[in-house]
């Protein structure tokens, strides 16, 4: 009825309108949160994804710094490594499917 409203109350009534939305709103919000499987499988799979990455890149750094830190390996050879596992594919695109031993 936002016309009516509006007509016979002016800005009165497009407030309570929008009263109205927010209240939609919030009802809507509270059931989907309510509901068992909110967001869903897709959303879960991405949460622990991006869980198990954050984890492999935090080893990654540690066995990367206790290396460059003992003196197996410096900077730049392992940057220079990178680069030329990126390149075997045929382009640099910070992909790497190959296998890990040599």
């Amino acid at each position: 009825m936002g016309w009516l409203r509006w007509l016979f109350l002016g800005d009165l009534g497009q407030q309570l309108d929008l009263s109205d939305q927010r209240d939609e709103i919030a009802s809507l919000r509270q059931r989907l949160n309510s509901m068992p499987d909110a967001g869903g499988p897709d959303e879960k799979r991405m949460e622990t994804l991006q869980r198990e990455n954050d984890e492999l890149k935090l080893y990654l750094a540690a066995v990367l710094r206790l290396l460059i830190s003992k003196g197996v390996a410096t900077v730049d050879e392992v940057r220079a490594l990178v680069s030329a596992l990126d390149s075997e594919d045929g382009e640099q695109d910070k992909k790497y499917g190959g296998g890990m031993m040599p």
